[in-house]
């Protein structure tokens, strides 16, 4: 029962966001009772932090699998096509994206901003890792560091999709496109400064 709350609260929030998404909303979702849904979760607070703790360690569990068959020398070549493929076959991993700025926005001292740091860290040490191999091989500039460079990557990829939402009303060829471009961006660094 919670692994199906989780999941279709995470379709809610993915399309509505936090804010947006009403209580009663994320109830009428689940098909179920408004007790079964409060029994596993007591707030709307606590069901977003289920959805992100649940959704990111999906996301970062697939990508970890997608990247392991890939060579070493191509891991940041194939991380962005290996996200938007991930993206594809489930929207829903887009709530880790929405949910990670609304529920940051609670305040620095927010023990659930403090969880929230801790379940991004996984994904931002993954992708620094697949960076600091590329920068090992000479493929991203080694003066750079390379968690640095995975904030940015990860930055300039929820962002491109905040916008491509604002720009577009439907279809993920624009997404896909700057997705494509930002990778390119990424290879291309020169080795050295």
């Amino acid at each position: 029962t919670r692994a199906h709350i989780v999941d279709s609260a995470a379709t809610v929030f993915a399309d509505l966001g936090y804010d947006n998404a009403r209580m009663s909303v994320l109830v009428d979702a689940t098909g179920l009772t408004k007790g079964a849904v409060y029994f596993h979760f007591d707030s709307k607070e606590s069901l977003a932090l289920a959805v992100l703790e649940d959704k990111n360690r999906e996301w970062v569990s697939k990508v970890r699998s997608a990247l392991s068959s890939v060579p070493a020398g191509r891991r940041l070549e194939a991380l962005l096509p290996t996200m938007l493929t991930i993206h594809r076959d489930d929207p829903t991993v887009w709530a880790v994206s929405k949910l990670t700025r609304n529920l940051t926005d609670l305040g620095q001292d927010s023990p659930v901003r403090r969880r929230v740091a801790e379940v991004n860290q996984e994904w931002v040490d993954l992708v620094g890792a697949v960076v600091g191999e590329a920068q090992e091989r000479g493929e991203v500039r080694a003066d750079l560091d390379s968690v640095s460079v995975a904030i940015a990557l990860i930055g300039a990829f929820d962002g491109l999709k905040a916008l491509h939402d604002t720009l577009t009303e439907d279809g993920t060829e624009p997404f896909a496109s700057g997705a494509q471009a930002l990778g390119a961006m990424a290879v291309a660094a020169p080795a050295s400064a």
